[in-house]
């Protein structure tokens, strides 16, 4: 039973992640007003390595499209099948929707406890560079990268950073109309990834500073944050 109730928390956050790329494509866009009317479009990774071949043919790629076409063979690591974008136009994809696609592949084993083949985390090794500055060096992403290259303990001290800095945040909040996931997503899948890298001691600190956070936001005026 735990394990169907764990399943179901993960497939739930993974919808909020969806969720949250969208946002990310249109709210910059549209403003937080005129959200709700603006569509979004699911776009097959296949669409996108087509669109790429074909400016090939007639013209060299740009330096941001072979950074994108870069981060386009990266998903595909990840297995990632498609990406939503504020337009269904391929040409218009950009970098925050083909990285937060990958950071749901990478949710989908929270606990960090699969490891990429051989092959296929040298090919994500060649583009590292692209990859620091997409996610961001202090990101979950690129701790998850991090940590399969075998840099366990820089990839446990961004985390480490990460969680503290999201308790932070959280700790500020004095009010919040929340619709959708709970702000508390972020921290959980941060936590679980932590786990295996930790001892006994610093899980109690992180499970700690998880309720002191779930009781303000439980006390939160208007709140309606699940904890």
């Amino acid at each position: 039973m735990r394990e169907q109730f764990f399943q179901l928390g993960v497939q739930v956050t993974k919808s909020f992640f969806w969720f949250f790329s969208i946002f990310l494509v249109v709210y910059p866009v549209v403003g937080k007003t005129d959200m709700a009317f603006v569509p979004t479009y699911e776009i097959p990774t296949t669409n996108v390595k087509k669109h790429f071949a074909s400016i090939y043919k007639s013209r060299p790629l740009t330096e941001n499209e072979k950074s994108l076409k870069k981060l386009i063979n990266v998903a595909s690591e990840f297995k990632v099948e498609k990406f939503v974008s504020s337009d269904k136009n391929p040409a218009n994809l950009n970098a925050h929707s083909i990285s937060y696609a990958i950071v749901i592949k990478m949710q989908e084993h929270p606990k960090w406890d699969v490891n990429l083949d051989s092959q296929s985390l040298a090919n994500i090794s060649e583009h590292a560079g692209l990859l620091e500055k997409t996610f961001g060096a202090k990101s979950y992403g690129w701790a998850w990268i991090l940590k399969q290259r075998g840099d366990k303990a820089e990839a446990k001290e961004v985390l480490l950073d990460l969680f503290d800095d999201s308790v932070k945040i959280a700790m500020r909040m004095g009010s919040h109309d929340f619709s959708g996931s709970s702000p508390l997503s972020e921290m959980q899948f941060i936590q679980m990834a932590l786990g295996p890298m930790c001892e006994t001691k610093e899980k109690d600190q992180l499970s700690s500073k998880m309720q002191k956070v779930k009781n303000h936001l439980s006390n939160l005026p208007s709140s309606n944050i699940q904890t």
